[in-house]
């Protein structure tokens, strides 16, 4: 802050000491700074207006993606915005729904077939000039940001298929769709396989892994 503060006089507390902030502290200017940020900010900025940046995942990606391209930013939803992880960058909210684009796109993994759908039911297939779009656009990618949300799933139980979300009602078939809480080791797993894909396959990019503060209309 802008004041001298102590706090008792008989103990030595370091040549540095951080207080917490005072009720009047909190409209300042400079406040993140001074003691929400400090001691955590990078020696650099991690990226640049130069910088490209792919985000996708939960609401978060969607709107550090609006802010970042407002505000002059290099956006993968600005350079190619009707691929997958453009059209739907917000609704890929689990990490086998996020997972499965690096796999496909980068991998050329086949996965179960419908379990990709949009906000209204719409299917998504795996169109192949997609594929390569998104392929170009990871490749391209500087910057990743994936954002976390659900670990709640529909899944279909012959193939083990994960949704994007649920099951559209129209082809809902209660012997084989299935709803679980994914576990911890699994979450970790798919990060942790998004993460070795990307040192793999695009070796110079940097990743960022934030979690969404979703609030869910229903559970």
């Amino acid at each position: 802050g802008d004041s001298q503060r102590t706090i008792g006089s008989s103990f030595y507390r370091g040549e540095t000491l951080n207080f917490n902030p005072e009720d009047d502290e909190y409209r300042k200017d400079g406040f993140l700074e001074d003691f929400i940020l400090k001691g955590w900010l990078p020696q650099a900025r991690p990226i640049t207006k130069g910088t490209k940046i792919t985000a996708f995942g939960s609401c978060f990606a969607e709107n550090i993606t609006r802010h970042l391209s407002e505000i002059g930013f290099d956006l993968s939803r600005n350079r190619d915005p009707d691929i997958y992880i453009s059209a739907m960058g917000e609704g890929m909210v689990n990490t086998y729904a996020l997972l499965g684009q690096f796999e496909w796109a980068l991998l050329d993994k086949k996965l179960p077939e419908n379990l990709w759908h949009g906000f209204k039911a719409e299917g998504y297939g795996y169109d192949e000039s997609i594929r390569q779009r998104t392929r170009k656009v990871f490749l391209e990618t500087d910057f990743f940001i994936i954002t976390l949300g659900l670990s709640e799933v529909w899944y279909d139980e012959p193939t083990g298929g994960v949704f994007w979300r649920a099951v559209p009602l129209n082809s809902f078939d209660p012997s084989r769709h299935k709803f679980r809480v994914t576990s911890f080791a699994e979450t970790k797993t798919n990060i942790q396989r998004m993460y070795d894909i990307v040192r793999e396959l695009v070796p110079n990019a940097k990743e960022l892994f934030t979690q969404s503060p979703l609030p869910l209309a229903a559970t």
